[in-house]
């Protein structure tokens, strides 16, 4: 999460090229109320640089001990287009190569440890590298294979993270 202190209802990072700002009613580092957040502008990498300019909001979002392996959004959505040429994308979440133009409704997204899920409706549509996977979706529908493996139907979306399925066997 952005904010600085738990109890924080707003944040708001901008370094020049890029601003990151968001709002929410209640929350601590395990839940948010009424979240919205928009993040746009360039992010500049060692290896390229991504262009987005995205708005996200939700009704309720719980977040686990690393809020980055597990969390769950409730009732809300995410749009905007998001263009990239970084080859950090092989390796890291947010640094793309390739477009997309994400437009989804959401009734639950969850992520939790290996396993992604997506229930809503939606029409993202492009093709991109992030974080080691390839996607492509046209309407909401389509596939991600590399170090996450997935499908989609309408932006309903189940994948899982086969690295780390296979880490410990």
């Amino acid at each position: 999460m952005d904010y600085k202190a738990t109890s924080d209802r707003t944040f708001l990072k901008n370094d020049g090229k890029a601003l990151k700002a968001g709002a929410r009613l209640h929350g601590d580092p395990a839940y948010s109320y009424l979240e919205i957040s928009v993040d746009s502008g360039l992010h500049v990498s060692e290896w390229g640089a991504t262009v987005l300019a995205q708005a996200r909001g939700y009704l309720v979002q719980i977040f686990g001990e690393y809020s980055e392996k597990k969390y769950a959004r409730l009732f809300g959505g995410h749009f905007g287009p998001i263009v990239g040429f970084d080859f950090q994308s092989f390796v890291e979440k947010g640094k793309v190569l390739g477009a997309e133009a994400r437009a989804c409704a959401t009734l639950v997204e969850a992520e939790i440890k290996n396993c992604y899920v997506h229930l809503g409706s939606g029409l993202t549509t492009g093709a991109k590298v992030e974080n080691g996977s390839a996607e492509m979706k046209v309407f909401g529908t389509g596939f991600k294979v590399g170090k996450w493996i997935g499908v989609s139907l309408c932006d309903n979306e189940l994948a899982f993270n086969i690295r780390s399925l296979f880490k410990n066997i």
